[in-house]
């Protein structure tokens, strides 16, 4: 006899997401963001590169009843922000250097979605803009 209960079939979304700093032309430091979503688990692998370093990745399963918290969050890149602080001090001797704290001030923005676990822990993932990919995965893993 047959068996007429089928198995529910496992939907997997794939999103990728990407973040880019660079100076100028030169790229400095490229993340990679690849996040499979199926009916339970969230499959995260994250890729870094730098330049004149070797590249990192990261890999992370998450399991969607275990996220508290999911949102997109604006955020200013620590290195960035600091050479901007110590240009806006030199701008007070030249009005010149104030043009350069905007500069690393604008190029240390940026935004994150910022995956919260119930233990306390939480993942990040950079992303250049809010895109369509964003807005699934925050749909994905509301509750």
């Amino acid at each position: 006899m047959c068996n007429t209960e089928e198995e529910p079939k496992e939907i997997t979304r794939k999103l990728s997401f990407q973040k880019k700093k660079m100076l100028g032309y030169l790229i400095y430091k490229q993340i990679y963001t690849d996040v499979e979503i199926s009916n339970r688990v969230m499959h995260i692998s994250q890729s870094v590169k730098k330049v004149f370093r070797k590249p990192r990745v990261k890999e992370e399963n998450i399991y969607l009843n275990d996220i508290a918290d999911i949102r997109v969050k604006t955020k200013m890149d620590f290195w960035d922000t600091l050479y901007g602080v110590i240009f806006i001090f030199f701008g007070f001797i030249n009005a010149w250097w104030f043009l350069v704290a905007a500069i690393f001030l604008f190029c240390g923005y940026g935004k994150i979605i910022r995956i919260k676990k119930s233990d306390g822990s939480e993942f990040q993932i950079p992303v250049e803009l809010k895109t369509d990919d964003t807005q699934t995965l925050l749909e994905c893993c509301k509750k």
